[in-house]
């Protein structure tokens, strides 16, 4: 939640963590192993209007997180862009 952001600094925000996990080395247990991961955001703006419910915010974010992955991951896609 970035209260009062709008979909640009959204996704800017999201941006920075998704580069952080890219770069984070996770050492494996019992190991001197190491992974990378990634991250896929989906980012969406809260719309004022009677239309609007905490529902379908959550719905559109998620939206925008299933389309990251479907284009290949490790990205951020905002909401009706």
């Amino acid at each position: 939640s970035l209260p009062g952001a709008d979909g640009l600094q959204g996704r800017l925000v999201a941006e920075r963590m998704r580069k952080m996990v890219e770069k984070m080395r996770i050492m494996l247990p019992n190991s001197s192993k190491s992974v990378q991961i990634t991250a896929s955001f989906g980012v969406a703006s809260f719309r004022i209007g009677p239309e609007e419910t905490v529902d379908s915010l959550i719905k559109r974010v998620d939206e925008a997180m299933y389309k990251a992955k479907h284009e290949g991951r490790n990205r951020v896609c905002v909401a009706d862009e």
